[in-house]
């Protein structure tokens, strides 16, 4: 199973490797993707509302596909609940 990524403050590049798709958790499914970040896959959780809504427009950007999207993520506080921030990577 693939490991998932946890964000903090440090903003991390990453490029998204597969469309998003449905992960078993305790709670249920979950939608998620699967990131490369320093040449190893990731998996990172979509359901983030501050998330989706700033990935949207780097996929929209891509042809509406997730794959190939490159960006840096970080949260704005290391709060659990903080938002995320998302730009375009490095």
């Amino acid at each position: 199973m693939t490991e998932a990524l946890k964000i903090s403050i440090e903003p991390v590049n990453m490029e998204i490797v597969s469309e998003p798709y449905a992960h078993m958790t305790y709670r249920g499914y979950a939608l998620v993707t699967d990131v490369k970040v320093n040449g190893q896959i990731f998996m990172i959780y979509l359901s983030a509302k501050s998330f989706s809504i700033a990935l949207e427009p780097f996929v929209a950007r891509n042809d509406n596909k997730f794959t190939g999207v490159r960006i840096k993520v970080s949260k704005e506080s290391r709060d659990k609940m903080a938002p995320y921030l998302v730009s375009e990577a490095d």
